[in-house]
């Protein structure tokens, strides 16, 4: 498989991460960068004041939440009133299409009610969690789940707060690697806690755990793992899991509390080419998996568990799903009773994988193979992830970052004007990249293939 590594983030050493809050504030003061030439976007989206750290150009989290929301916000509505064929969204892992199988029947079964309680509270059917407990002893190798370490969530959010919710307490902090997924920042300091980044391998995409040790402090609560990856979509091999399971293990001998790896699971099933899938959670000993229903089956969106494996010495297992449970109490995190008693169902739906492959690989042709980019091919997940070439924006009046990095807000933007929608790699944490997604439909990328060809040609 042909890839191409992505860029280490920048500054002189690739590790500003490390240095502390005071060393960090005197070497790169604050500023505003102004996007006000971006002018064609209705006023309600624009984000004219967006502040940066000249030495990444990286936006602040709280501002860059509410840019990607105001960005999909923007798309959502331009594209709600447009015929098929005028536009293409590859901005999103959204479905356009209608859901896979016999959905909306399963759905209309469950609606129906069996006793007076049918819709009374319910933190967590017990059958569907007692299946997904045993899904996972028969697709694990190594870790083991019971009935009691199985929560169910309102989706993929809810799962992530929950479970940084009630492992972290305010001050302490998570490990997240670049390329980050963009909701990890304001989940984790919504909870009161600091996420520190670190870079993957630029060659290979995978994580180093020589890299991840150095980053933890006496401060360090939790390690995120998105396997496969969004948006490089690589699948971290046993090798390099066992590597951060026996660096977690040497440095939890002399932890009073111990560092735990959440391991994102979204794209368990989003898997390209006959690979393989290796779970985090069967190589390291204190991990906990959080699975999306909802990426199998995206209709299905806000189902999602996490799950706690026996690893866990048994009073903190109990402790923990104990404290899992009451942190979804308030804000009641848990699906609507008519989706947890459908899950074992719904679980059996899988979107159409062979038509996104063949997307996937018409995306990758075209913008590899015909127009030269650099590209990383996804061995799962639903994306490509570009880097925009050097001197492009020059050519398309984009002006480049002080560092010389492309502009990929600029390049976004001005593939806005031509109404085809991407990702701009500020959110991945990686400026000067686009991310495409393959769940636009076959006249989407119709659409978007002479424009892509013009644009980048």
């Amino acid at each position: 498989m042909q890839t191409t590594p992505l860029p280490p983030p920048p500054g002189p050493s690739g590790f500003q991460h490390h240095r502390s809050t005071r060393e960090r504030k005197r070497a790169t003061p604050r500023t505003r960068y102004e996007k006000s030439e971006y002018t064609f976007l209705p006023k309600k989206y624009q984000e004219t004041e967006i502040q940066v750290t000249p030495a990444s150009h990286r936006l602040d989290p709280s501002r860059a939440i509410r840019t990607f929301h105001q960005y999909f916000l923007y798309v959502s509505d331009e594209t709600a009133n447009k015929p098929p064929g005028t536009y293409a969204d590859l901005s999103s892992g959204s479905s356009h299409e209608p859901p896979p199988g016999n959905y909306t029947d399963i759905l209309k079964k469950w609606v129906d009610p069996q006793n007076p309680d049918w819709f009374g509270y319910n933190a967590g059917n017990k059958t569907s969690r007692q299946y997904i407990a045993d899904e996972l002893n028969k697709r694990m190798t190594n870790a083991k789940f019971d009935v009691d370490g199985v929560t169910l969530t309102n989706g993929a959010l809810a799962a992530l707060y929950s479970i940084i919710a009630s492992t972290c307490t305010p001050g302490e902090e998570v490990i997240a690697l670049i390329p980050t997924y963009f909701h990890y920042d304001p989940i984790t300091t919504a909870n009161g806690c600091k996420i520190v980044k670190v870079p993957t391998d630029p060659k290979t995409h995978y994580p180093d755990a020589n890299v991840i040790r150095s980053a933890i402090t006496h401060k360090t609560a939790g390690l995120l793992i998105n396997t496969p990856s969004n948006p490089s979509g690589r699948i971290y091999p046993p090798r390099v899991l066992k590597e951060v399971g026996d660096m977690l293990d040497e440095v939890n001998k002399g932890r009073n509390k111990p560092v735990v790896v959440f391991a994102d699971e979204a794209y368990r099933r989003i898997i390209w080419d006959n690979n393989k899938f290796y779970s985090p959670c069967d190589y390291i000993k204190l991990c906990v998996i959080l699975v999306h229903l909802g990426q199998a089956a995206p209709c299905a969106g806000s189902a999602r568990y996490l799950a706690i494996p026996n690893s866990f010495p048994s009073d903190m297992h109990k402790n923990y799903t104990d404290t899992v449970v009451k942190t979804q109490m308030v804000p009641w995190h848990f699906p609507n009773v008519v989706l947890q008693y459908a899950i074992p169902e719904l679980d059996q739906l899988i979107i159409d994988l062979p038509k996104l492959q063949k997307r996937r690989d018409r995306l990758f042709k075209l913008l590899h193979d015909d127009l030269g980019m650099e590209v990383t091919k996804p061995e799962g997940t639903f994306y490509l992830f570009m880097k925009i070439p050097s001197g492009f924006g020059k050519k398309r009046g984009i002006p480049t970052l002080s560092d010389g990095t492309e502009d990929d807000y600029g390049f976004t933007l001005k593939l806005v004007e031509k109404s085809v929608y991407v990702l701009p790699g500020h959110m991945h944490d990686v400026p000067g990249w686009v991310r495409f997604s393959v769940t636009g439909t076959d006249a989407m990328i119709d659409y978007a293939e002479p424009v892509l060809k013009e644009f980048l040609g």
